[in-house]
């Protein structure tokens, strides 16, 4: 009877370090995970372009506005990016809206430390699309990269 008792709470102790080894495995995979998901900073940029049968430029530093763009053209703009930081940054873009379906533009871009670059974004080049203007919102959130 006492052996059973011993060979009981010797299981129930085997029990006991396997659980904390996997709740420490799971924080610990997890601790990683969101690290990897700190976000640094976040911003929305309005997006506008009009199709109409005529050209007109909007010059600002504000906002992605194409201006005003014909049939058998496109526009471009770009926004420089910059990582302050002593650690790799992506950036990641997601346009919301119905200038979106319009737009070419890379989705997550990897700057690494220090690095400054431009980053370009461009209308597809219209051909039947309906006349009209559309609008849009550039959500760009920084986070920090885990390598």
């Amino acid at each position: 009877m006492a052996q059973t008792k011993n060979q009981s709470r010797k299981s129930n102790y085997l029990y006991l370090v396997i659980l904390f080894l996997i709740i420490s495995v799971v924080l610990l995979v997890g601790a990683f995970y969101f690290r990897s998901w700190i976000v640094l900073d976040r911003m929305s940029i309005p997006v506008a372009l009009q199709i109409s049968d005529h050209a007109a430029f909007k010059v600002e530093n504000t906002s992605l506005d194409f201006g005003t763009i014909p049939y058998s053209s496109a526009a471009q703009k770009s926004i420089n990016l910059a990582n302050n930081y002593d650690f790799p940054v992506k950036v990641y873009f997601e346009c919301i809206g119905q200038a979106c379906d319009f737009l070419n533009f890379e989705g997550v871009v990897t700057l690494i430390p220090y690095e400054e670059r431009k980053v370009v974004f461009s209308t597809i080049e219209f051909s039947n699309e309906p006349y009209g203007q559309y609008s849009g919102e550039m959500k760009v959130t920084f986070v920090r990269d885990i390598i």
